[in-house]
């Protein structure tokens, strides 16, 4: 079965959305330009939330730009997710994401992250490295096998995300601009929609 991550929540209503509609993961956004951007403070109610659910948690680092890592990584999530920037040693596991837009771009061999995740390339001179809710050719990804689990992100919806996995091949999916109504704000609707179509895609 598909695994959803919902990205980007900063409310304890949109935490709850993804714990009702059957969301594998919740991530948070610790980049500061970014406009789901949440700091420690308001995120650790929301990760004992979660964790009281049984849902892990991860959170979005994109190096400079976003919260120290330390305090990131002290915030009680369980999972870190590092965007274009590696954060060497940590203590806790790392997934990786990757912008791509040709096959060229897949890494060949493999890499020291326990997940990768492939999104779109960010446009030009852009001042965060994802999120921007742009899909890339999905394409390229037909009959791709790294050595390690990835994830497909990047201008996913409720529309499109049956014919993304059915021409990626990706078995976890992320999703943030595509489940909001406004820029940064989560839908509960537009959630549970998503993920119920992504579930009936893989079944």
């Amino acid at each position: 079965m598909i695994e959803v991550k919902i990205c980007g929540l900063k409310s304890r209503d949109m935490v709850q959305a993804c714990i009702d509609a059957g969301a594998d993961y919740i991530g948070l956004n610790f980049v500061l330009r970014s406009p789901r951007f949440i700091c420690v403070e308001a995120a650790q109610p929301l990760i004992a939330q979660a964790h009281a659910a049984g849902l892990p948690v991860v959170g979005l680092w994109q190096g400079a730009g976003s919260l120290p890592l330390e305090a990131v990584l002290g915030s009680g999530i369980d999972i870190l997710q590092a965007q274009g920037s590696d954060p060497g040693p940590v203590p806790l596991p790392v997934w990786f994401a990757l912008g791509v837009c040709k096959r060229e771009d897949l890494p060949t061999g493999p890499l020291p992250y326990a997940r990768l995740l492939f999104d779109a390339k960010p446009p030009l001179k852009a001042a965060i490295e994802g999120g921007h809710g742009t899909p890339f050719d999905w394409t390229i990804l037909s009959g791709y096998r790294p050595k390690q689990p990835w994830m497909l992100a990047g201008g996913l919806t409720r529309e499109n995300v049956a014919q993304a996995l059915a021409l990626s091949g990706a078995g976890a999916v992320d999703v943030a601009s595509g489940v909001e109504s406004v820029r940064g704000h989560k839908d509960a609707r537009l959630i549970r929609d998503f993920i119920r179509e992504a579930k009936r895609a893989s079944a």
